[in-house]
């Protein structure tokens, strides 16, 4: 449906509300009328004030979803941001991973070397102590 079929409608469908409103307003007022004796008199005035009030209330409401939906919109695009930069960290912390045991193999090895070392070492100064 276009966005003039859309306006043309509701304006329909609000136009019948209304009709249907004033007219109950209209039989209520004979009913208080016939039962406590009191007029109740329904001027355009009073018709208007009715419409002033609704488009004043569906303008705040059309806010209101506006803004939720701008948050909503916001809250999204958060969460995609935060999506990929978790993806950019996780690759990172492969690599970083990967660093981390080719560090420890190479921590490994020299202490292995440095084993070796201290005991070459120590068998030297053995060696020195008893000539």
């Amino acid at each position: 449906m276009t966005e003039p079929a859309k306006k043309e409608a509701l304006m329909k469908s609000c136009a019948s509300m209304f009709v249907t409103s004033h007219q109950s307003v209209v039989e209520n007022s004979k009913k208080m009328l016939l039962e406590m004796k009191r007029h109740n008199y329904v001027t355009p005035t009073n018709y208007l004030e009715l419409v002033t009030g609704y488009i004043s209330m569906l303008s705040d409401k059309r806010k209101e979803l506006v803004d939720a939906a701008m948050k909503l919109r916001n809250g999204l695009f958060k969460i995609d941001d935060t999506r990929a930069k978790v993806e950019v960290m996780s690759v990172e912390l492969e690599e970083s991973k990967t660093k981390v045991l080719q560090f420890q193999k190479e921590c490994e090895e020299y202490l292995v070397v440095i084993v070796q070392q201290e005991e070459r070492g120590g068998r030297a100064t053995e060696g020195c102590c008893r000539s």
